[in-house]
């Protein structure tokens, strides 16, 4: 029986309707800016996500996958690098420092791609050159080490959020989706 895997854009506190999504994958990775507030109602493993830079750094949940990793689901092998710079951050009461991974984790998390080789990426943010597509020139920490990444090793496709837009281009070999809050990409193995 087929696996069906989904990919989830920004949720940014909006919960409820999450959980509504995750209802039509058998189980599902969101890809940053979860809640700012609770993690309360994320019960279900099957269903993780990983931190951006709309996230309470000091809450805990057993469904957040952490800083960045790589595991095999179906023979498929996806990694992932949380976290993005807030443009909005000296505005906002509810910023966390952390956001951004440190220059010596998105080194690490850099190298550990490049040597695991993961067919699906999945980022909060995207790299400097598909920011650009968007007429988004500044430069992060996080930008500069994905765009070092791609530079490096290209994946089959490479899912982000970040933006709050639909987008898909192709470079090199690799497909960019960015995903909309709530959007969702299914994957079925």
């Amino acid at each position: 029986m087929p696996t069906r895997i989904g990919i989830i854009g920004d949720v940014e506190n909006m919960i409820d309707d999450y959980l509504g999504v995750t209802k039509m994958f058998d189980l599902s990775f969101q890809i940053g800016d979860m809640s700012t507030r609770s993690y309360d109602k994320l019960t279900d493993t099957a269903h993780r996500f990983f931190k951006g830079n709309h996230d309470n750094y000091n809450i805990f949940s057993r469904c957040d996958l952490g800083k960045f990793g790589v595991f095999d689901v179906c023979g498929i092998k996806f990694g992932w690098i949380r976290g993005a710079d807030s443009i909005d951050q000296y505005r906002r009461s509810d910023h966390w420092y952390d956001e951004e991974l440190s220059h010596v984790e998105l080194d690490e998390a850099v190298q550990l791609m490049i040597v695991e080789k993961p067919s699906v990426l999945l980022t909060h943010d995207c790299p400097q050159y598909i920011a650009m597509l968007f007429n988004i020139y500044d430069r992060t920490r996080t930008r500069n080490a994905l765009q070092s990444l791609f530079e490096e090793y290209e994946p089959d496709s490479w899912f982000f959020g970040h933006h709050h837009r639909s987008f898909r281009t192709i470079v090199g070999n690799t497909t960019f989706r960015c995903l909309n809050q709530l959007e969702s990409y299914e994957i079925v193995v």
